[in-house]
């Protein structure tokens, strides 16, 4: 997403009274969870739709960084397919010394297994399998899991992903969760084209590698970028190296440096002045 410009509020211009920013960018007309509830998508704009969130969350993973609230309503779009993801508030980076992930992120009805299992040592994989739930609601037309609790929602996940193999759920940090998967009732897997029936069959085989219950075994970005589903696309291979643009961890910093900095940011010549010019700054 193009940032067109910030906006400071108005008469805040030290970090002592500084308390909300406003980034200015590009206009979309729609967001993609509203027009899959309107019913107009178009099926044929799936495959691109699919690989622009799959190539800006390459751009954000190179930099070791997870979206963490990956869902329709945060990804904006046009009627041609074009996409930008928004909305980074749950956003994280490689974490600072002696903090810990905390796994209450994502929307529920795209939470991975393993935050739904309370793992604290999750990857960016948990964008994966959001992405993968976003691909079965624009196909369905509605949310895949529409779980009421964390509870709920890993039992409708294991009803079309059947009892995990015993090796898939050595991942799971608490006992008591490894305990209940492995002495759960026996319950085969629904194949994902009975429970999309409309479904290509690259579509398909694409749920299927994104949403696997085992993160280790799900399918990555780079991945799913060469997935058959997105065959005759084109886009850049060159893997992008985002690194020098998020050079370092918020968490890693208290709240008054970072407040600083973005003075800074805004008011490039005299940050922390009193007498700035109370201007926005194109980027």
């Amino acid at each position: 997403m193009t940032l067109e410009s910030i906006i400071p509020p108005k008469g805040h211009k030290t970090a002592k009274n500084i308390n909300e920013i406003y980034l200015v960018c590009g206009y979309m007309p729609n967001d993609l969870g509203r027009l899959i509830r309107s019913g107009s998508l178009q099926v044929e704009l799936i495959p691109k739709i699919i690989q622009g969130i799959l190539l800006g969350i390459q751009f954000i993973h190179s930099a070791g960084i997870m979206h963490r609230d990956m869902k329709p309503r945060n990804v904006l779009c046009d009627a041609e397919g074009n996409i930008r993801i928004a909305d980074f508030g749950l956003a994280i980076g490689p974490t600072a010394d002696g903090c810990q992930l905390i796994n209450y992120v994502v929307t529920r009805w795209y939470r991975a297994p393993e935050l739904l299992l309370e793992c604290t040592n999750y990857t960016v994989k948990v964008d994966v399998w959001a992405i993968g739930c976003i691909l079965g609601e624009m196909v369905a037309g509605k949310p895949l899991f529409r779980g009421q609790n964390a509870k709920e929602q890993l039992k409708l996940i294991l009803s079309v992903l059947g009892k995990p193999l015993e090796e898939d759920v050595e991942f799971v940090q608490r006992e008591s969760y490894k305990k209940v998967l492995k002495t759960m009732r026996a319950q085969p897997a629904k194949p994902w084209a009975s429970v999309l029936p409309k479904a290509s069959e690259q579509c398909v085989d694409m749920m299927g590698k994104m949403l696997c219950f085992n993160p280790a075994k799900r399918i990555t970005v780079e991945e799913a970028l060469h997935h058959p589903l997105l065959c005759g696309l084109p886009y850049d291979e060159t893997k992008p190296n985002s690194t020098a643009e998020f050079p370092f961890v918020t968490e890693s910093k208290d709240v008054n440096t970072v407040l600083e900095m973005l003075v800074a940011e805004v008011y490039p010549k005299c940050a922390g002045s009193e007498n700035a010019e109370n201007t926005s700054v194109v980027a």
